[in-house]
């Protein structure tokens, strides 16, 4: 168990909807990954599957969240749950995944040295404020997208992103909640451009 807030975390107030501070999606899978490492002893790769959030972790308001991550030892199934600070109330389930051991060797990495061979760079800067208009405010820590490009793959447009760590955020996390954010959110690019063309297989 631990607390979420705001304050012990001032960085999670950068990823807001609307006026409310909300917990980033990216941190349920870095909260998945952190326990079932300690669940395996810290022993080899994981591999993380059937992951859904089921409720949004909101973190605005004068007190925090008492959050706790449980993962079967039987199953490997893990749940990530939260009740306010002090309540003595429910548990409210957030989100759930299963987790278990690596079965399959590790992907090659993406060979990325040579960006200009994935087409026209997108234009990064027009990211943010287009978040803005959908009502998804991200501050100094979330926005790390530098540079974007594109090309046509075999199944769809693929999109490159360029991201770099955001103000404030901590190191030494397996995945970065910023940064895997800052992939998700690479992808508004594509609806922009499908805003100004119309439609398209991505």
């Amino acid at each position: 168990e631990n607390t979420l807030d705001t304050k012990l975390f001032p960085w999670l107030a950068d990823h807001r909807l609307g006026d409310a501070a909300v917990f980033p999606a990216a941190g349920f899978l870095e909260l998945a990954l952190a326990a079932g490492r300690l669940w395996r002893g810290g022993e080899g790769g994981l591999e993380l599957s059937d992951l859904g959030i089921s409720r949004p972790l909101m973190l605005s308001g004068r007190r925090g969240r008492r959050v706790r991550v449980a993962v079967s030892p039987d199953t490997g199934r893990l749940r990530v749950e939260s009740r306010g600070i002090l309540s003595g109330g429910d548990w409210t389930r957030h989100c759930q995944a299963d987790v278990r051991a690596l079965g399959c060797p590790e992907p090659a990495p993406l060979d990325v040295a040579r960006p200009g061979a994935f087409g026209p760079e997108l234009d990064a800067a027009a990211l943010y404020p287009l978040a803005a208009r959908l009502g998804l405010h991200y501050g100094p820590a979330f926005q790390t997208v530098r540079q974007a490009w594109l090309r046509q793959g075999p199944e769809g447009e693929e999109l490159l992103a360029r991201l770099a760590g955001g103000a404030g955020t901590p190191e030494g996390l397996l995945t970065p909640p910023a940064l895997v954010d800052g992939a998700f959110q690479s992808l508004f690019l594509l609806l922009d451009r499908q805003g100004a063309s119309g439609p398209r297989q991505a």
